[in-house]
């Protein structure tokens, strides 16, 4: 039985710690791209569409190795990435080859895990000439990297940063911050179109917003 069959709250009691659930729900998304096979709680979806890209589905077959990248923007966002790393560690298959992130002072604090940090700069919808910048930057290193699996808590730069990757055929695994009550997030709401699972932190979103899967919370 996979952990995050219990959906837990604030981390049940058999679990220790807030975020284990989210983690190993990821964990199951993860696991199966390493065999090119398609997860069992995404059946509903791979009906709908293909959850596996020819590239992971190559790169399965061909026994390459699979590149993960993490991210999240600076402030809360990254709070939770650090949380959801925490809880995943010895779970999922393979670990982060490197992070991404909108802040010098937040990629700082990503760089004790020992991998390369990226900034991509900070922007949103009400800042267009920044976005640009983004925009630009996002698609440079996409395409530089090449991620199989992009892992993120958001928020909009790290969006732009996996539309950019699931172009180049990576899969995405968006988590919307725990902060989103009521209503997913603007970039939620687009990356649930777009990610191969999209993980939501309230229960009654699900209700709301076909597709997206609860799992309990980070915090």
């Amino acid at each position: 039985m996979r952990l995050y069959a219990y959906k837990s709250k604030k981390g049940d009691d058999l679990f220790g710690f807030a975020g284990i659930s989210v983690a190993w729900h990821v964990e199951d998304a993860l696991w199966p791209a390493l065999q090119g096979q398609p997860s069992v709680h995404c059946a509903a979806r791979c009906a709908r569409r293909p959850l596996y890209t020819p590239a992971l589905m190559s790169a399965a077959a061909s026994g390459k190795r699979i590149k993960l990248v993490v991210g999240a923007s600076a402030g809360g966002h990254a709070n939770e990435l650090e949380l959801l790393l925490q809880a995943a560690k010895g779970a999922w298959p393979v670990e982060p080859e490197a992070f991404v992130t909108t802040m010098q002072i937040t990629a700082d604090g990503f760089a004790r895990h020992g991998r390369p940090v990226h900034v991509i700069g900070e922007a949103d919808r009400r800042k267009p000439i920044e976005a640009v910048g983004v925009l630009f930057r996002s698609f440079m290193l996409a395409l530089k990297m090449r991620p199989t699996v992009v892992v993120t808590t958001g928020s909009m730069p790290l969006a732009v940063f996996c539309i950019w990757s699931k172009l180049l055929g990576a899969r995405i695994v968006w988590i919307d911050s725990v902060a989103q009550i009521d209503h997913m997030s603007v970039s939620g709401q687009v990356m649930r179109r777009v990610a191969d699972l999209c993980l939501v932190q309230w229960p009654d979103l699900v209700e709301k917003y076909p597709g997206v899967v609860y799992s309990g919370e980070l915090l």
